[in-house]
């Protein structure tokens, strides 16, 4: 992540298939928001880790993996701006995340529902 904040044009041509040009600032803006976008999902997916007993917390989380699978779900479908070939690992990672944090969120709430 941070390669990507530094290197901008690196994170640029390993998420998109578009030509990142030197004198672009937005391309730039874009690779270093990214960066720090996915620092604060790691932060998040962290901070959930040591506190699984907090519904609130594993909803965060998972809400990040919707908002990850949506935004490059559009990249792909809306923009254009990745190909096919970037998506198995955004795929297993947020697949795998997205339906184990709900297996977690009912099994929460089954627990909560039983010391009710």
């Amino acid at each position: 992540v941070m390669s990507g904040y530094l290197r901008p044009e690196w994170l640029h041509r390993a998420v998109t298939s578009l030509e990142l040009s030197n004198d672009d600032p937005l391309a730039r803006l874009y690779a270093r928001t990214f960066a720090i976008w996915t620092s604060l999902s790691c932060v998040v997916c962290c901070v959930t880790a040591f506190h699984l007993d907090s519904k609130p917390m594993v909803t965060t989380a998972l809400a990040s993996f919707y908002v990850v699978t949506t935004y490059f779900a559009m990249e792909l479908g809306v923009f254009g701006t990745i190909g096919m070939e970037k998506l198995p690992p955004i795929i297993v990672v947020a697949g795998v995340s997205i339906v184990w944090l709900h297996i977690h969120l009912a099994r929460l709430s089954r627990e909560r529902s039983k010391q009710e």
